[in-house]
């Protein structure tokens, strides 16, 4: 059986962050939070967030004798521009290659060199493909009394702040927890985290989505950009000043992530930062094609892309932006045709 200690070296080679690995014989303890998030329909248009409940409760549930997680991450900040204003802009996490393509292909190596010292175990990697508590399991495996989840509800890690991509193998093999974690309070309602003294996350939110300890997604910018398909209503669109696809504000004002941010920015490709909010209203299908097809951008679609850089366009008062209305005049697309509708009514 590979130690802990090869598990984290083998993870380590495929330049992840190993987080730590535990048995899955006990429930996930924020299995509750999850449950009253739904109550309140935080979750908005992700109707599938409800769906197979018992296994967000415990990963076992995933397939036939799981018994164990390996949990993962990528950190992603490589963008020197951390300012909240200028001209909205693509959230680091799709200004890279697809992090689902580049977690499932490394989780997958990791998977192939842990079956060297075992071949008969059985294990998957999931990356945001399967009902995961991916942030409570991270806090449940952590082997650092410094991982927290922060109140704009992104994991934490010491080194990288929470620019982090999550991932997990699942696995047949039976391992113990890497560490005593019962003495540690890692829930996600943590009374002891770092955040408490400070609010700026909750106070920097364009559309104060952070509320009364929760994430409500419709409220949030990375929901309406990332996830909304269909017209984003217009109370919502003066969230797009900042960012036309996904949100980081809430992460770029953290203090914590602050100082890590001159040590640690992740040498990665930016496919997507160059774009313009005008570039990208305008956009062709083949140069969509072209410029997105290895992105998490390609994964929301042309339509919603030009959606989202059009509203973007309106709230600056974008000196192109009647230039890139009637590039689209002629769109089939009812999504964008809405769109430019609800910009004749837009107030401001």
């Amino acid at each position: 059986m590979p130690s802990f200690q090869n598990i984290k070296k083998t993870v380590e080679k495929e330049g992840l962050i190993y987080i730590g690995v535990t048995s899955l014989l006990k429930p996930i303890e924020d299995f509750n939070l999850f449950k009253e998030w739904l109550a309140l329909e935080f979750h908005g248009e992700m109707k599938y967030l409800e769906n197979n409940l018992f296994c967000r409760e415990n990963p076992a549930h995933l397939f036939p004798n799981a018994k164990s997680a390996i949990v993962f991450g990528l950190p992603y900040f490589h963008d020197n521009n951390t300012s909240t204003g200028g001209e909205s802009k693509i959230a680091q996490f799709a200004q890279m290659r697809d992090y689902h393509q580049v977690l499932k292909e490394k989780g997958k190596k990791v998977i192939r060199c842990l079956k060297l010292d075992s071949p008969e175990f059985e294990s998957r990697v999931y990356v945001d493909s399967a009902p995961i508590l991916e942030r409570s399991l991270a806090l449940l495996v952590s082997n650092n009394f410094d991982c927290f989840i922060g109140k704009n509800k992104c994991y934490y890690h010491p080194e990288y702040g929470s620019f982090l991509l999550l991932a997990e193998v699942i696995t047949s093999k039976e391992f113990l927890n890497n560490m005593d974690i019962n003495s540690k309070n890692n829930s996600l309602s943590n009374p002891s985290s770092p955040c408490n003294s400070c609010d700026l996350c909750v106070k920097s939110c364009p559309m104060n989505a952070l509320e009364h300890g929760y994430l409500n997604s419709k409220k949030c910018v990375s929901y309406w950009t990332c996830e909304a398909k269909n017209t984003v209503p217009i109370e919502y669109w003066k969230g797009f000043s900042n960012f036309f696809v996904g949100c980081d504000v809430c992460q770029l004002v953290c203090p914590i992530n602050k100082k890590l941010f001159i040590q640690n920015r992740h040498q990665s490709a930016n496919i997507t930062n160059k774009i313009s909010i005008c570039d990208a209203a305008t956009i062709s299908k083949d140069s969509f094609r072209n410029i997105f097809s290895n992105t998490v951008i390609f994964r929301i679609g042309r339509e919603r892309l030009i959606r989202n850089a059009l509203i973007a366009m309106k709230v600056a008062n974008h000196e192109k932006l009647n230039e890139a209305i009637e590039k689209n005049k002629n769109e089939e697309s009812s999504i964008i045709k809405e769109t430019i509708c609800q910009i004749y009514d837009y107030s401001g």
